[in-house]
């Protein structure tokens, strides 16, 4: 009987979930603490030229991912990328994009 194995790819559905956690998780806790104050929010986002820097850099980040995306998915994959990228930011969306477009080949092992 022959059998394949594709462990590696099954890493980036599980950097996906990862990085959906750690998103939720932190900005639960910055809700926690905080509130649903939306100018608060929006005042430690640009309060200094370093949130800038990671803001911009997400932005890119995202607007690239989508790109890619775009014209290497089909349409329910890519509204799923496009969706995840949107809810849970690049953390998620990378991942997710890794694992729809990686092909690797096939391990084969004969086993008897």
């Amino acid at each position: 009987m022959v059998k394949s194995y594709n462990i590696s790819r099954n890493i980036y559905l599980i950097f996906f979930i990862i990085g959906i956690i750690v998103h939720y998780l932190l900005f639960g806790l910055w809700l926690w603490f905080n509130g649903m104050d939306i100018t608060l929010l929006f005042q430690v986002v640009f309060h200094s030229l370093i949130s800038l820097i990671f803001l911009a850099d997400s932005i890119l980040g995202f607007i690239i991912i989508l790109i890619f995306g775009f014209y290497n998915l089909s349409f329910t994959k890519f509204m799923l990328l496009a969706l995840f990228s949107i809810l849970a930011g690049i953390s998620a969306g990378l991942p997710l994009l890794l694992y729809f477009i990686y092909q690797p080949e096939p391990k084969l092992i004969v086993t008897k």
